[in-house]
């Protein structure tokens, strides 16, 4: 591979278009991928720009909800730069935002990783060539966790990849579990999260010809899933646990097995994960 398109692979959407191709070519889909080419700010850019980052836009309602006093103005910047008021974002978050998520977060890896064995964090997916001692040492000194993220960080080791081995860590999800999710011969499922009238006869028509299974209430899940695709629901609803504990004010526990997807009948949405 030359320097050119090793360069091209090193940025966020560039691996998840790539990924998006093998997946084409995996099923032999009639699928015509298109490229776009991704306009203003990078994925993690917090510069100023006419497209900002999803990363730069959460900055600035954070900055916004930390200084009330000046948040008028800090929100400024946000001023003709997404497709609906800043007020339909900033309201709810507002009502349900721990400033300290970062704070708990780090305190979390630090006791989930300084103690145990070395051994536990090595065998964490995405660690290796003793990526796992410049882990400890960053926690060890960092006083945030921007501090200790950027202290792992190295040009061949890119923040977003830092920050999926310390959450992985976190969930307890070892390299062998993860092989199993990844492997070919694993079938995963279809999590709704919400819809419109045409999402619905999309769930409708996959319902009808396909084999994944789809998730809707949870509570029914045990008897959609098999032992494995349960394993991955387990660490799909731990993370949401955990971004409850630490970044929302009010805890609910096993939120996913308690919340429906969402029905917006005229919205431009349907969304789903796996």
């Amino acid at each position: 591979m030359g320097h050119e398109a090793g360069n091209l692979l090193k940025t966020p959407n560039n691996i998840l278009a790539l990924e998006y191709l093998k997946a084409l070519h995996k099923t032999q889909s009639d699928i015509d991928a298109l490229t776009v080419k991704r306009q203003g700010a990078a994925y993690h850019s917090l510069l100023p720009s006419k497209y900002l980052s999803a990363t730069g836009i959460r900055n600035i309602l954070k900055d916004a909800l930390a200084h009330p006093e000046s948040a008028a103005a800090i929100l400024k910047a946000l001023d003709n730069k997404l497709p609906y008021s800043t007020d339909d974002l900033i309201v709810p978050f507002k009502k349900n935002y721990n400033p300290s998520g970062d704070d708990y977060f780090l305190n979390a890896l630090r006791l989930q990783i300084l103690s145990n064995d070395v051994k536990h964090l090595k065998n964490t997916p995405y660690v290796s060539e003793g990526l796992e001692h410049k882990i400890r040492d960053a926690l060890k000194i960092a006083t945030s966790l921007d501090e200790c993220v950027n202290g792992i960080i190295s040009k061949r080791i890119p923040q977003t990849r830092v920050r999926r081995i310390l959450s992985n860590r976190l969930l307890e999800l070892d390299k062998e579990t993860l092989k199993h999710f990844q492997s070919e011969s694993f079938v995963p499922y279809l999590r709704v999260l919400g819809f419109n009238d045409k999402g619905q006869a999309i769930l409708k028509a996959i319902k009808d010809q396909g084999q994944l299974p789809i998730l809707t209430s949870l509570k029914k899940s045990r008897f959609l899933l098999t032992p494995t695709q349960n394993k991955m629901l387990y660490y799909d609803c731990r993370a949401t646990d955990f971004h409850n504990q630490f970044y929302e004010t009010k805890y609910c526990y096993h939120r996913d097995y308690l919340q429906s997807p969402v029905h917006n009948p005229n919205q431009e949405m349907f969304e789903f994960i796996k």
